[in-house]
């Protein structure tokens, strides 16, 4: 009764999904951008009034679940971090706009503060993926560690 798409790197793909069950477009287009960083997605269903992951992203054997955030205004992360407390302990944020580097590590910040279960936040910035977890976020020069690992 479940649904998920497998993507592996071969380009190999298997589909099985529950009727009725809705996929957003958004989820279908981003595994593209971890395929060619060389890990596997898994792609998860969004099941009535439950909250999960959207995606189990696979490296070496190392499974790992995200929650899908994507940024299509100015000020929409910090919100949608908020948003996924208790959904998932990992975020994947999905950067489509231009957004200021100083809010977004803001954004950040607080959510570790926030969220004491949080892990990792993913940020895919074009062909870049950028990995701050708990221990980055909580240090005292977060700010400039995540500007240069950003901008770069």
């Amino acid at each position: 009764m479940a649904i998920f798409i497998q993507l592996k790197a071969r380009r190999e793909s298997s589909v099985l999904v529950e009727r009725g069950a809705k996929i957003m477009p958004i989820c279908l287009m981003l595994p593209e951008k971890p395929l060619n960083m060389g890990i596997g997605s898994l792609i998860l269903p969004n099941p009535r009034e439950t909250r999960t992951a959207d995606f189990i992203f696979e490296k070496k054997r190392t499974y790992r679940m995200y929650d899908l955030k994507t940024a299509f205004g100015k000020a929409s992360i910090g919100q949608n971090l908020l948003d996924s407390i208790g959904q998932c302990n990992r975020v994947l944020i999905n950067m489509t706009t231009g957004y200021k580097t100083r809010s977004l590590a803001f954004a950040i910040k607080k959510y570790f503060e926030v969220n004491s279960k949080a892990v990792e936040v993913l940020i895919f910035k074009g062909r870049k993926r950028i990995s701050i977890d708990r221990f980055i976020a909580t240090n005292d020069d977060f700010f400039s560690i995540f500007k240069k690992s950003y901008e770069r």
